[in-house]
């Protein structure tokens, strides 16, 4: 479970770190919208020196996003639907993604007690 300490109004948020109180800016990009050229390359980079990423429930048809798991030296992804990518993947599960969290938990879970997540 996450809680978050944030004010959220309609039209700002503030951040929860204690002495900040700084404003909150949308960093989200909207369909048409251009993408910054900084943070995309930046994105690039991480995928170029990823050994694995994994893609979950997304289409894969947002450009210039979908083509970043491809860039890793391997990738997997579950998702409800078909994509493009489908053929390049490591592994390709048709399936909800919850389904795939729990089968995956519980055979991590199966062979140690502590699970630690890096994001």
């Amino acid at each position: 479970r996450y809680i978050r300490n944030v004010i959220t109004p309609a039209l700002f948020r503030k951040c929860d770190k204690e002495d900040c109180d700084g404003k909150l800016k949308k960093t989200g990009v909207r369909y048409g919208q251009t993408v910054p050229i900084g943070p995309l390359r930046r994105a690039e980079a991480a995928a170029q020196s990823a050994d694995l990423v994994i893609v979950l429930g997304s289409s894969m048809r947002t450009g210039p996003f979908c083509n970043l798991p491809t860039l890793a030296k391997c990738f997997v992804m579950c998702n409800r639907q078909d994509t493009p990518y489908d053929d390049e993947a490591e592994i390709c599960i048709h399936d909800d993604v919850n389904n795939f969290y729990v089968a995956t938990y519980s055979a991590h879970m199966s062979r140690t007690s502590r699970i630690k997540f890096r994001i």
